[in-house]
């Protein structure tokens, strides 16, 4: 560490969409305060909520520490209370993954404007002896004087924290936020390409995202499928046709009709199940495919996907829904689910990548 650096940390938690809110945040704020930003790991699956600080950074420590967890999360020993404790943190890792930031994104050219370095371990063991820092290094949000070479922040999650107006500052965001779309070169992309193929390309159909797990996606899920019919409808039409219909030529106006080719991504179990709440739009629009109607054999790139902390874990699953959104992304129109973060991340990919 060079004896003039200055960094600026955080704790991330919640779901993924969550954290690269909380990674732009936290990367202009370390551009405003010209410090250096120690990104940790991004976290996939069932992840913790916001806690409080210590015990939000015990759950980030234990699981981003490199160990047997194969050999540590065994079944419970009776009468012995630790073994139990310990269960429960396996239940979590168990049910999590993680993965590197820059697996999902080039942060590559903000290196101009802001410097960052990417903490693997979120303990602050491991953050001290990286640094080569002391207690008296390090703040803790509480310091009024901001003059430590560490300033350690909680969570800094919030679409709207950062209200800046100032027109550099509006274009670094800019510059943050183009930063942190999806890589298409990695297994991730390569796989969610692959898929658009599949379905004709690029802008040759509808998608839809729709979030229905989850408060408040799940209490309004008939009432979102309503509009999403509703509006979908505005768009194509309401004419019949013999055939399932692709958007051809690209520039086409939307009046091809109830069969034209849909893509939904959502996180409902088996959308097109007997029992399913969806059924009602594959009823409108039947020409409408979901994850599961794609051949097995496109998401191959995915097999080799492994766990950062613990390699011998696939992270094949905890990629596949962020394959989804990326297909969806791809529809040269999209509905999204309102109040979703991660649809709202969704739209701003199809406005980059297809409109």
């Amino acid at each position: 560490m060079q004896h003039n650096q200055r960094y600026l940390a955080y704790l991330p938690h919640s779901g993924l969409s969550n954290q690269r809110i909380e990674l732009a945040n936290a990367l202009l704020l370390a551009y405003m305060l010209n410090r250096t930003l120690l990104i940790p790991p991004a976290f996939f699956g069932t992840v913790f909520g916001w806690m409080p600080r210590e015990e939000l950074m015990s759950r980030l420590e234990w699981l981003t520490t490199p160990k047997p967890f194969n050999l540590l999360c065994q079944s419970p020993t009776p009468k012995k209370l630790a073994s139990y404790i310990q269960q429960s943190r396996c239940e979590e890792y168990k049910h999590l993954g993680i993965l590197h930031w820059s697996e999902l994104h080039d942060l590559s050219p903000l290196l101009v404007d802001i410097q960052y370095q990417f903490q693997n371990i979120m303990s602050m063991k491991s953050i001290q002896e990286n640094l080569g820092l002391s207690d008296d290094d390090i703040y803790k949000h509480e310091d009024a004087h901001l003059k430590e070479k560490l300033l350690f922040l909680g969570g800094v999650f919030g679409s709207t924290r950062l209200n800046v107006v100032d027109p550099k500052l509006k274009k670094m965001q800019e510059k943050i936020a183009h930063a942190l779309h999806y890589r298409l070169d990695t297994s991730l992309g390569i796989t969610a390409q692959s898929i658009v193929d599949y379905m004709g390309g690029k802008g040759s159909f509808m998608s839809l995202h729709f979030r229905t797990k989850d408060n408040p996606f799940k209490k309004n899920v008939s009432i979102n499928l309503e509009n999403f019919v509703k509006n979908m409808t505005e768009i194509v039409g309401e004419h019949e046709s013999e055939e399932c219909i692709k958007i051809l030529p690209k520039d086409i106006e939307m009046t091809v009709g109830k069969k034209v080719n849909v893509y939904i991504a959502t996180d409902y179990r088996d959308p097109k199940g007997k029992n399913s709440t969806l059924l009602p739009w594959f009823q409108e629009f039947p020409c409408t495919t979901v994850l599961s109607d794609i051949p097995t054999d496109l998401f191959a790139p995915l097999d080799d996907s492994r766990d950062m902390v613990s390699p011998s874990k696939s992270f094949k699953n905890f990629l596949i829904p962020l394959v989804d959104a990326i297909v969806a992304a791809h529809g040269k129109s999209i509905l999204i689910t309102p109040r979703s973060t991660f649809s709202k991340y969704i739209e701003e990919l199809h406005q980059v990548w297809v409109s």
